[in-house]
């Protein structure tokens, strides 16, 4: 992925660390349980990599709460800012060391599924071979 594709993602992620947040109100309850600012920034971490998230992480709470005072800043923005960036920074290393598998399904368990729902998608026998064969190779 290029540098501009990376930044440009990583500020959607920004904004939606400003923005998120809002969709629980100013029910303290519900913002702990659900913790909407943390999603982004992990997911930042995952496809910009680990000092995009690290980025992202630390300056999400500080810069929220500059421009709409919550969370409050020297009691809980501080730390949140040093947690969200332990987030994205941890999301971004393990996405990057943890090995992958190539493929959760075989060949045959994709080609059953999409045989048995050939007449619901109205394919062919031969548009259900080449769809599983592509769908498995894009994933290797």
């Amino acid at each position: 992925m290029n540098q501009v594709r990376k930044i440009v993602i990583a500020a959607v992620c920004l904004a939606l660390c400003l923005i998120l947040p809002f969709l629980t109100g100013n029910n303290r309850e519900l913002g702990t349980l659900f913790s909407l600012m943390h999603l982004p920034v992990l997911l930042c971490g995952i496809i910009c990599g680990l000092e995009y998230g690290l980025l992202v992480g630390f300056t999400a709470p500080l810069l929220r709460s500059v421009m709409f005072g919550m969370p409050p800043m020297p009691i809980v923005a501080i730390p949140m800012a040093f947690e969200l960036a332990a987030y994205g920074l941890v999301a971004g290393f393990l996405y990057r060391r943890l090995p992958r598998r190539k493929s959760v399904f075989s060949k045959h368990e994709v080609h059953f599924v999409l045989a048995k729902h050939k007449c619901c998608l109205n394919f062919t026998e031969d548009s259900v071979r080449e769809l599983t064969n592509r769908m498995l190779n894009n994933h290797q």
